[in-house]
C-alpha cells in the first residue's frame, strides 16, 4: 500500500524522512518530542490581528466583532465563529476556490477547541439581553503551510482573540456603537486552554 507522504512529496524525501525518525530525528535536525519555535508578531494599528509562525509555518489571524441581535433561545450570549482559508501559495497541494474539506476539518476543529471548551466566555459578549450582543469572527489563513498546522491554527485564533479590542458601547434607544475613541476592552476569556504538544504557557 501507497504511503500517505507520498502523495505530496517524492520518493526520495520519503525514505529520508523515514531513516530520519527511526533514528529519533526529525528533518528540521529536532528530537522527535522537540517542539517548533514560536513567534506571534500582533498589528501595532489593527486591535485583533497577528501573524504566527510555528516553525516553517505561517498563519494570518484576523478577530473582528460587529454588534448582532442574539439567538431567541440564547438571549445573553455573544456569537463567536471560525473560518480557515488555505492559500494556493501554502502547498502546491492547495488550489483556489471553494473551501477544501481540510479548510473545513479545520474549522470545525477550532470551533470544537475554543468554543465548545467554553475558553471565550460567550455571555460576557452581550450588550443589552435580547437586544445586541456582539458576534466575534476569526479568520485564519494559511500562509505557509510547512507542518503541525493543527497547533499552529489554534495559537493564532486564541493569540488573535486575545488581542481583539471590543469598542465601549453607549445604551440609548436600545444600543449603538461609541466612536472608536471609546475605552475598548478585551473579550472574555477567563481561561484560554492549554495546547498539550506545544508546551505549557510561561
Amino acid at each position: 500500500m501507497q504511503h500517505p507522504l507520498s502523495d505530496t512529496i517524492s520518493s526520495n524525501e520519503e525514505a529520508f524522512i523515514l531513516r530520519a525518525l527511526e533514528k529519533g530525528l526529525r528533518v528540521d535536525g529536532r528530537r522527535l518530542l522537540e517542539v517548533r519555535p514560536i513567534h506571534i508578531e500582533f498589528g501595532a494599528a489593527v486591535p485583533g490581528t497577528c501573524e504566527l509562525r510555528l516553525g516553517q509555518t505561517r498563519l494570518l489571524a484576523t478577530a473582528t466583532a460587529e454588534l448582532v441581535e442574539p439567538y431567541q433561545d440564547r438571549p445573553a450570549e455573544g456569537l463567536l465563529q471560525f473560518s480557515v482559508e488555505f492559500s494556493p501559495m501554502a502547498s502546491p497541494v492547495f488550489e483556489p476556490g471553494r473551501p477544501s474539506e481540510a479548510a473545513v476539518e479545520l474549522t470545525r476543529l477550532l470551533e470544537r477547541a475554543i468554543r465548545k471548551s467554553q475558553a471565550i466566555d460567550v455571555e460576557a459578549l452581550c450588550v443589552v439581553p435580547n437586544k445586541g450582543v456582539w458576534s466575534v469572527r476569526c479568520d485564519i489563513t494559511v500562509m505557509d503551510h510547512r507542518g503541525n498546522l493543527t497547533d499552529a491554527a489554534v495559537l493564532a485564533a486564541l493569540a488573535a482573540l486575545r488581542h481583539l479590542r471590543l469598542p465601549g458601547t453607549a445604551c440609548e434607544a436600545g444600543f449603538t456603537r461609541r466612536p472608536p475613541s471609546a475605552t475598548t476592552a478585551p473579550i472574555g476569556a477567563p481561561d484560554f486552554p492549554e495546547d498539550p504538544t506545544c508546551g505549557p504557557r510561561a
